[in-house]
């Protein structure tokens, strides 16, 4: 492959490819495969830089099968894409170049290194070089790439749901649509749609189709649609709704800014739609979210594709939600260290009596390292003697009394048991990314209750480690699926887990606080207000040398247990103080704290430095710090002084009171950290 770029001089650049459509996924880091990652020459402006194929993992593309890439420079943003001209209104997946072989679909510009915020549409710049299945020898498909497919971890918001019409008017087979994400904080899910219909009592096969961009023009052409629901429901009669079951529909994300097509088509005639008056005018909405474009109603038959009437708007209820990927400290929130020139894989075992069992077992994975470890594998044991079903998602919360929040599937598969003497090993569909210094939940539950593993000690005790990851006590799941009224902690997982380490990792990350003279600047304790968090800033006040910051103690009320986090990004504090989601935020910390009484009569919740990833700040740079807390203990004090607390290294400012969890831009102005920033 060829690319374009401005450099004339040494550049890194990685390649990343998935099946399907990168519609979706721009983000999600964990769906993309690298196949390539040199380090070659820049040729500069207006010529192609090349990537020799002894650098590059071929892939294979079936016949009529849609294949993403990204390429990107890891140093420099100098790669060069085009801008869609004025006069044009080419969007996504629009045919950019074509040949007998291939067609090239404009795409999206990527504005931050790996996967972040991006720009749409971008038209690529690039030559792709490939040879015809018939021209390849047995020995160079051996060496082509694989699918690896694998969702991203995302927090989830709020369920919710928006409603058309049932007003009713006009009916048939079926209603296309479009619905366009609105968001410029997350993106759109799409869980479940209910539909209108005068059947009361009668069995409707119902079928709903979907695809990327809007319907018109691809109301005939059947191959362009792709089936996210296929069920079998009881008509509920005039303007009331029939139900699609959340579990009968596949999830259908949509980004910002984005269209996509819905097609609702019953075995009867019988579905109910109203007119309209013209195609894509908007029906409902919800500001800054969701819209829902009239569209058309369609007769011949179910999932006909033809017979369409425009225009037309479905009646119905469209159930969503919000979602934003969890963002995790960049690679500069560690301290750069000498490198290890290791790469390897490994497995760590727990060695315990199996004393207990049920559906499941929830425990932690922790990355001791510096550097990523992806979970490859996994093997458990169970009592059960022939085949049964088994399930692993990573769960983001779920762990130290934290809810579930979000789940991602990592694998759902059929496996055979002999008895509980013998490990089985589950085969993962995807692997799990552990980031550096971070733990990752992991959720394993059978079919039946024959999982087997044991009575542990206090959830998140250390139950197995090595030198690069860390096992944790969880709790079991008494039931089938999960739910918060059949979980037991206490429980530890008996198995083993296998793990790949990163290219030049370095195994359990040194303990800087002790190997090196650590250093602290306290604020006062006044505390004569808080709330649930602070902004401030923190600048380096030397003139060569940068700092570390290396953990936080915080002022608070109480002495129950409290789940704190800190959010760091380069810059003020106060010049993004709108949410987490953008503005550079990044997490380095997220822990339950119990406040304890030191200084004298005040409270201080103090971080661990071993759960605390590192901020390096450089000499005179200024970085902003959001600690926020889920309850309103916080102490804060009101200050009309820019500077709270300096001395020869570091230098706190005042900033805003955070009044909201999580970070809302519902704030207090003039007011000032109270706690202890400890460096290095």
């Amino acid at each position: 492959l060829d690319f374009h770029t401005e450099y004339t001089a040494f550049l890194e650049v990685e390649v990343w490819y998935k099946r399907g459509s990168h519609v979706g996924y721009e983000r999600d880091q964990m769906s993309w495969t690298e196949i390539s990652h040199a380090r070659i020459i820049g040729q500069g402006p207006y010529k192609r830089t090349s990537i020799d194929p002894s650098l590059f993992n071929a892939v294979s593309v079936d016949s009529f099968e849609r294949i993403s890439f990204y390429v990107t420079l890891t140093n420099s943003p100098k790669l060069r894409y085009t801008k869609e001209a004025e006069d044009t209104k080419a969007v996504v997946g629009d045919i950019d170049s074509s040949s007998e072989d291939m067609d090239v679909m404009v795409g999206v510009g990527v504005a931050s290194y790996p996967f972040g915020y991006f720009l749409s549409p971008r038209f690529p710049n690039n030559s792709i070089k490939y040879v015809l299945d018939d021209e390849v020898d047995d020995a160079f498909k051996q060496t082509l790439t694989p699918m690896l497919p694998s969702d991203g971890i995302y927090i989830a918001g709020d369920k919710k749901e928006i409603t058309t019409t049932f007003s009713s008017g006009n009916g048939g087979y079926g209603a296309m649509f479009d619905i366009e994400c609105k968001s410029e904080t997350g993106d759109l899910v799409i869980s479940s749609m209910d539909f209108h219909t005068d059947l009361v009592g009668v069995d409707i096969n119902v079928k709903i189709f979907t695809k990327s961009g809007s319907y018109v023009g691809y109301g005939f052409q059947s191959e362009a649609w792709n089936t996210v629901a296929d069920t079998t429901v009881k008509g509920k009669g005039y303007y009331k709704r029939t139900v699609v079951p959340p579990e009968s529909f596949k999830d259908v994300v949509i980004v910002n800014g984005n269209v996509q097509a819905f097609y609702v088509t019953i075995d009867k005639p019988n579905l109910r739609y109203s007119n309209a008056e013209n195609v894509g005018d908007v029906q409902s909405e919800v500001e800054n979210e969701i819209l829902i474009k009239a569209g058309a109603g369609l007769g011949g038959g179910l999932a006909s594709f033809s017979s369409l009437f425009e225009p037309r708007v479905m009646n119905g209820v469209i159930h969503y939600h919000l979602r934003h990927q969890q963002t995790y400290p960049p690679t500069s929130a560690v301290p750069i260290l000498p490198k290890s020139p290791t790469s390897s894989n490994g497995s760590l075992k727990t060695e315990q009596d199996l004393d207990a069992g049920s559906y499941g077992i929830i425990f932690s994975v922790r990355n001791k390292g510096l550097t990523l470890i992806h979970m490859t594998g996994l093997w458990i044991y169970s009592d059960y003697i022939g085949e049964f079903g088994v399930e692993v998602y990573a769960l983001e919360g779920g762990f130290l009394g934290e809810p579930v929040v979000a789940r991602v599937q990592i694998t759902s598969t059929t496996i055979s048991g002999s008895g509980s003497e013998s490990l089985i090993q589950i085969p993962l569909q995807n692997q799990v990314e552990v980031i550096a210094g971070q733990r990752r939940t992991i959720y394993v539950t059978l079919d039946r209750p024959s999982l087997q593993y044991a009575m542990g000690t206090e959830e998140g005790t250390a139950s197995a480690s090595d030198e690069y990851i860390e096992l944790s006590d969880g709790s079991s799941v008494l039931g089938y699926p999960l739910s918060s009224s059949n979980v037991r902690s206490g429980r530890r997982f008996v198995g083993v887990v296998d793990y790949r380490v990163g290219t030049n990792a370095i195994s359990s990350a040194p303990d800087l606080t002790s190997s090196i003279p650590g250093q602290s600047l306290s604020t006062s304790f006044k505390g004569n207000s808080g709330s649930y968090g602070s902004l401030f800033d923190v600048t380096n006040v030397r003139e060569s040398q940068k700092i570390l910051i290396t953990k936080l103690d915080v002022h608070a009320s109480g002495e129950e247990s409290l789940r704190c986090e800190v959010w760091y990004r380069r810059g003020s504090s106060l010049d993004y103080p709108w949410n987490t989601n953008g503005g550079g935020w990044a997490m380095v910390a997220n822990e339950n704290l119990v406040p304890k009484v030191e200084s004298g009569k005040s409270l201080l919740a103090r971080f661990s430095a071993d759960k605390f990833a590192h901020i390096e700040v450089g000499p005179g740079e200024l970085v902003g710090l959001l600690v926020q807390c889920e309850e309103e203990r916080t102490r804060y004090a009101t200050s009309l002084d820019k500077v709270v607390a300096i001395n020869d290294s570091i230098k706190i400012e005042s900033g805003y009171g955070v009044t909201f969890f999580p970070l809302s831009a519902r704030v207090q102005f003039d007011r000032s950290f109270e706690g202890v920033i400890h460096y290095i």
